[in-house]
């Protein structure tokens, strides 16, 4: 459950304050918690209830809504090839392991002065798929591959070895997830996409012809 209370500025002079009140005129700092749990400051707009005489917070659904995207654990990918060691002018297949695709999300119910509240659902949803095979090609999917032995619908095939290359070619799959946000189960509406980027490397060997006599 997320939490916004009041903080005692104290010390008015604090940088941090000075700083935040040229950023974020007409709004008042405020701890945010998370189950109980202490995350930090965040800064609110200031609002009049019309049945108060003093200001009291008003809470802007969209920045509690970036503030639950950003805690969002997002998967941990491994991002696979075979064969391991690849061959140029041999396709390699590739795949991101740790991962199937899924929408992440998360849900929070937000107390305000007075009893009020409302609820704040968010979700992720995987757009595209950007892979940099660390030789200077690169393809955009909606695939995240597929897991030898099944055949991977990505491939790429290297034209040169990576023995020039410390520790192989540093092979990288960029997700792209559109972020959303709804306010007491209203229609979702768009947040600014997440980027995500995973990295692996991998070595690329020339095989050499070997002649031999009759």
């Amino acid at each position: 459950m997320y939490r916004l209370q009041p903080i005692n500025i104290g010390n008015a002079g604090r940088a941090w304050l000075e700083d935040g009140l040229r950023a974020h005129p007409d709004s008042i700092p405020m701890s945010l918690s998370v189950d109980g749990i202490y995350q930090g400051v965040v800064w609110v707009p200031n609002g009049v209830d019309s049945g108060a005489r003093a200001p009291v917070p008003a809470v802007n659904p969209r920045d509690v809504a970036m503030e639950m995207i950003r805690q969002i654990s997002l998967p941990e990918v491994h991002v696979q090839m075979n064969p391991t060691l690849g061959l140029v002018g041999m396709p390699g297949w590739f795949w991101a392991e740790g991962y199937d695709g899924q929408s992440l999300g998360d849900a929070a119910t937000v107390s305000l002065p007075g009893g009020n509240a409302f609820t704040v659902a968010v979700r992720l949803q995987p757009r595209s798929y950007e892979w940099d095979f660390g030789d200077g090609k690169s393809q955009v999917t909606e695939s995240l591959g597929k897991a030898y032995p099944e055949p991977s619908d990505v491939q790429h095939t290297y034209e040169y070895s990576s023995l020039g290359v410390p520790d192989g070619f540093p092979v990288r799959v960029t997700a792209e997830f559109l972020a959303e946000y709804s306010v007491d189960g209203g229609a979702f509406q768009a947040l600014p996409p997440i980027r995500h980027t995973y990295e692996n490397r991998f070595r690329v060997q020339e095989v050499q012809p070997v002649l031999t006599g009759s």
